[in-house]
């Protein structure tokens, strides 16, 4: 395949990578920043690059698959033009900042019947899918509460880069922790269902130096009539991600940095365990091979554009609750 990769920061440059290590050698980057191309054309030796979109897409057509790698503010205005070419998307997370422009990429994948990808990653996530299979086959019963909570912190999240510097820190580049690590609300519909209502808040609490929300909670509840209680933030100097679920007949527990599912039930009156082996780019890996997969059989992916826009919208649904009058005691 002929594929591009549009913004090369640190996904840009992971999707590239491991494209490499998928056997894929047909590539075109654009970005622009010189030196960074410069120092990716070392790494890879086929490598076409340009500054321009537009001079790639004049120069390289037909392209099969195109990375969207950019600030989360460009994804719509980058994608609405790849989709005119008829070029299939993988679009990095979140779909946007906002909902601007949305409807007409939806328009154009459908009339051009385009291969679509969400990259939520954390799907592909080994523990997540194992909680996925035991819920299904209802383990615990019916759900009745989720505890999702997550945090780190910001200047560690790339340690060679500025972070006042990266989008996440950038209201104009659609930063901010609530869509930054829009992950836990893309698996969180996923586990439990579509969200009915949702109360949230959102702030900046901390010295760091950026202008957007560095704390985010949402409490909501799902068509499912499942509570969820969901907390992220760029302020823990300890990287955290847990997820706890209360069912009618057992409860599942799960940590990111531990590489096994706990879950209790009533029937086996014990604390079982599901070990698994996983490392960070396994998740990154697969994403890739499922796309790849859907683009070479033209097969729709499960996580088209749509499961974006529906997270999307959840995201900004906390953020326009957030500015709920409070009530003070």
């Amino acid at each position: 395949m002929k594929i591009i990769v549009i913004g090369c920061g640190s996904i840009g440059q992971r999707h590239l990578r491991n494209l490499v290590s998928l056997g894929e050698n047909n590539f075109i980057a654009v970005d622009l920043d010189d030196k960074r191309l410069e120092n990716l054309k070392k790494q890879i030796k086929s490598l076409k690059t340009y500054a321009n979109l537009d001079e790639a897409l004049k120069s390289e057509t037909p392209i099969d698959a195109a990375f969207v790698c950019t600030p989360s503010s460009l994804h719509i205005p980058l994608a609405a033009k790849l989709a005119k070419t008829k070029i299939n998307l993988f679009l990095e997370k979140p779909l946007s900042d906002t909902l601007k422009g949305i409807k007409e990429v939806e328009i154009l994948v459908k009339k051009n019947n385009l291969i679509t990808m969400m990259g939520m990653n954390y799907r592909f996530q080994p523990g997540l899918i194992k909680i996925k299979e035991l819920l299904d086959k209802k383990t615990i019963g019916n759900i009745l509460l989720i505890n999702s909570f997550g945090g780190h912190y910001l200047p560690d999240w790339h340690p060679k880069m500025d972070y006042r510097q990266e989008y996440a820190a950038q209201k104009k580049l659609g930063g901010g922790v609530l869509l930054t690590s829009i992950h836990g609300l893309d698996y969180l519909r996923w586990l439990a269902g579509e969200p009915k209502w949702v109360f949230g808040h959102i702030d900046k609490i901390s010295n760091l130096n950026i202008d957007t929300d560095d704390i985010s909670f949402a409490f909501f509840e799902t068509t499912n009539g499942i509570k969820v209680e969901y907390h992220t933030d760029f302020l823990q100097r300890i990287s955290e991600h847990r997820l706890t679920i209360i069912g009618s007949e057992g409860t599942i527990t799960w940590k990111f940095a531990e590489n096994k599912v706990n879950y209790f039930t009533t029937k086996s009156d014990k604390w079982n365990k599901i070990n698994y082996k996983f490392e960070i780019n396994d998740m990154y890996i697969n994403e890739l091979k499922y796309f790849l997969k859907s683009v070479k059989h033209k097969t729709q992916t499960s996580l088209g554009i749509d499961e974006g826009i529906k997270t999307l919208q959840f995201a900004l649904k906390i953020k326009k609750s957030s500015k709920s009058k409070r009530i003070e005691f």
